[in-house]
């Protein structure tokens, strides 16, 4: 079996645990390609998911909660703090089942407001400064960009492998790990557009402990996690109760969740750009 060699972290991969050998399955294991995009090897997309993922994925969905469960999430809405440094901002997050996501930042510098809203219709990603009022339009634009494809992709609630399953991904198995000193699978999932995110899953509770893809930081590309603090049910779904953010396997910050609530009343159109209107200016006629 292959070692998964990182360009930031190197970890070891050992054998097979017993599980997986039942299955009589031989899973061949892809490396993931280097955050550096100058060295990075090209990505090669699996034709199929592989049966260590999909019996790691089913064994998820019934031990958070059950299938019957996960079909009934619509949405999650979560608020909290997020905590990067010494910099602390409150947050308010809607995710669905669509894969749609509406992230809402507000925090105060030297008595000002601020408030900003990222957010992705499961098209197009798109930001906006609400506060302050700079007097003009506060217009909204496009959110693009490594940054954009992230956040459009590492979820904090569905992910691709949540009910209903997504068909325009697959899922490769790429050996053990350990998340917090806990024996864990791990799975590489590749999307509609190669895009690649990478799931530990508790090889206990089954339970997905720590995700992530490649991010931005500092003007360059690197590996981005998020690590769940615990879990708890929540409408009988076991969900993560808060996250440690991660980048290059080092915490950078944590987010915390003081509410989380399901299948949530969403305003129509939420997710979608405001569009912006601007007057036509018409010309008056001469007298």
């Amino acid at each position: 079996m292959k070692t998964l060699k990182y360009a930031i972290i190197v970890r070891s991969r050992s054998a097979l645990v017993l599980m997986l050998c039942l299955f009589g399955l031989n899973p061949h294991l892809h490396s993931q390609e280097s955050a550096d995009t100058e060295e990075a090897p090209k990505v090669i997309r699996p034709d199929m998911s592989d049966g260590p993922s999909l019996k790691l994925i089913q064994n998820y969905l019934t031990a958070s909660g059950g299938k019957a469960k996960h079909r009934q999430l619509r949405n999650v809405q979560v608020t909290g703090q997020y905590k990067e440094a010494k910099d602390l901002k409150y947050f308010t997050l809607i995710e669905t089942y669509k894969g749609e996501r509406y992230f809402q930042l507000q925090w105060k510098l030297r008595g000002i407001q601020y408030e900003e809203i990222y957010a992705f219709d499961g098209l197009e990603a798109w930001q906006q400064r609400t506060l302050p009022d700079d007097k003009k339009r506060n217009l909204a634009k496009a959110y693009s960009g490594r940054t954009a494809i992230h956040f459009a992709n590492q979820r904090w609630f569905f992910q691709p492998f949540n009910l209903p399953l997504s068909p325009k991904y697959v899922f490769d198995y790429q050996g053990t790990d350990t998340v917090a000193g806990r024996p864990t699978h791990m799975v590489v999932g590749y999307g509609p557009k190669n895009e690649r995110s990478w799931f530990y899953f508790d090889q206990e509770t089954f339970l997905v402990t720590r995700w992530g893809g490649i991010g931005a930081v500092s003007g360059g590309q690197a590996y981005l996690d998020y690590q769940a603090k615990g879990f708890k049910a929540v409408d009988g779904i076991f969900l993560p109760t808060g996250l440690t953010l991660l980048a290059k396997g080092q915490p950078y910050g944590e987010v915390v969740f003081e509410s989380i609530e399901t299948n949530v009343d969403v305003e129509v159109g939420l997710f979608k750009k405001p569009a912006a209107y601007i007057p036509t200016l018409r010309s008056v006629p001469a007298q």
